[in-house]
């Protein structure tokens, strides 16, 4: 398919500047189909990844928060702020 839009590519700007047209052909419809099933994969894929990063970012502010307050408790406070980590998955 793609030789076929290249070859009317080819044949298009061959064609001299006063004759133009409004239409699109065949080949010109598809391949504006597939540029805007494409456009609209990679915005599909862009939000997917957008949200991890949104995730991914929450997940490392609550780690280092977990991390300063683990470092500012006391060594009698640890244990239980461990265990409470723990608990949340952030150790």
């Amino acid at each position: 398919m793609s030789n076929v839009l290249t070859e009317e590519r080819q044949e298009r700007d061959h064609t001299p500047a006063w004759e133009w047209t409004t239409e699109l052909s065949d080949g010109d419809q598809a391949e504006l189909v597939e540029l805007r099933a494409t456009v609209e994969a990679q915005r599909t894929r862009m939000e997917g990844l957008e949200s991890e990063l949104s995730e991914i970012r929450a997940s490392a502010r609550e780690s280092r928060e977990a991390l300063s307050a683990f470092a500012a408790a006391s060594p009698w406070q640890r244990r239980a702020l461990r265990r409470e980590l723990s608990e949340r998955g952030l150790l």
